[in-house]
């Protein structure tokens, strides 16, 4: 409550927004403005109402809290209709004491306007106790950023259906009415209706199944057949760098787990399904399938950007591989934007200069030293820095 004259009155309330904006962040409640109201009730009827609306009160609206964070990766979630929404993964940040490090990309376009790369820093917005978003993207720092644009899916992540885009342009959509994907959100959307939140979840958990279509994916009598007190559900839930542990003294089995782990792909599952992998980690599956035959010394691999999502250990790690099979005398060639990964190349062909439209074409060949030479060629530019 304020009272004296006006001018004193405006200064005051000024003075209580200033405080009420600096205090959202330490309540456990949400509020994203307050608003000001007469409580002189000679005032208010003086001032009336006008369509509606009365005119001896004013909502001031707060801006968003606000926090900055880094786009470490992205998976899809799909709906009971089909509908993919794209979700973003970052960095941890607090808001009202809850730590979040995903949100909604709310829509195809959203998602392609953002631009983003791995790595890029971004700013993350809470508002009115929901999800926070991403609103935008750091071009400052996107313009130092060589990792590659994340790409809008073709197809189902679950199915593997080709998508197609809804009547408003705005979404992509799984058309299969028999998707995995799309059961499991109908048969959730069933438990919550019933106030059994979680029930859904914590059946596939329990039957070891990721999917609607694996309920009966083992029987009894399978699942009954057990190696160290581990059944197939659960060495398929094995992370490989547990299975290689696990299988120590299996010399075959152990083998072929540790061209996975050796490639950098000790922390994903043994059953993770092929269509939750990222590009990235979908080329080094193909390369530990390769390295898994027999050397000729005389292969040529082709690999596809296969840093995408990897930690700076583990593209040191899948560096040691790709030297040892180029010290055996095989031959590898790399599509990368990676700079740990240019550097050690023996020769490196630069297209550009931008990209899209306005690239496609050879700026300059040679080794990484060459390379860095050359003025008009970004890679060369950046590459400078990393081999002073």
């Amino acid at each position: 409550y304020f009272s004296g004259t006006v001018t004193e009155v405006l200064y005051m309330i000024k003075a209580f927004l200033d405080e009420a904006k600096i205090a959202r962040n330490y309540l456990d409640f949400m509020y994203d403005g307050i608003v000001v109201s007469y409580v002189d009730e000679n005032i208010r009827d003086k001032l009336g109402r006008k369509n509606f609306i009365n005119k001896y009160s004013m909502a001031v609206k707060f801006d968003a809290l606000e926090k900055q964070s880094i786009f470490r990766g992205y998976t899809y979630e799909i709906g009971q209709h089909g509908t993919i929404t794209p979700m973003l993964h970052y960095d941890p940040v607090e808001f009202l004491g809850t730590i979040h490090t995903k949100s909604t990309a709310s829509s195809l376009n959203r998602f392609n306007e953002l631009g983003l790369r791995y790595g890029d820093y971004v700013n993350i917005k809470y508002v009115n106790d929901v999800m926070p978003y991403v609103s935008k993207m750091e071009c400052q720092h996107n313009r130092e950023n060589t990792n590659p644009i994340v790409e809008i899916i073709n197809e189902c992540p679950i199915c593997k259906t080709k998508l197609v885009v809804s009547d408003s342009g705005k979404s992509l959509l799984c058309p299969n009415p028999e998707c995995p994907g799309r059961s499991i959100k109908r048969m959730t959307n069933m438990f919550d209706k019933l106030n059994i939140k979680g029930f859904a979840e914590a059946t596939f958990k329990l039957l070891k199944c990721d999917h609607f279509a694996n309920l009966f994916r083992y029987n009894r009598e399978t699942l009954e057949v057990k190696y160290k007190g581990k059944n197939i559900a659960d060495v398929l839930d094995m992370t490989v760098e547990e299975a290689l542990e696990f299988f120590d003294k299996i010399p075959k089995i152990k083998q072929k787990i540790q061209t996975l782990y050796d490639v950098g792909l000790g922390y994903i599952k043994l059953g993770q399904s092929a269509p939750t992998l990222s590009g990235g980690e979908a080329e080094r599956v193909k390369l530990a399938k390769e390295l898994q035959k027999k050397a000729t010394g005389r292969t040529l691999f082709v690999l596809d950007e296969p840093t995408t999502g990897l930690h700076t250990a583990d593209v040191s790690q899948l560096l040691d591989v790709l030297g040892t099979l180029v010290d055996k005398g095989n031959t590898v060639l790399v599509i990368e934007h990676n700079l740990d990964v240019i550097k050690t190349a023996d020769y490196i062909i630069d297209l550009g200069p931008e990209g899209g439209d306005k690239g496609g074409n050879i700026v300059v060949c040679g080794t990484p030293e060459e390379v860095a030479k050359c003025k008009k060629s970004y890679t060369g530019q950046y590459l400078k820095k990393m081999l002073k």
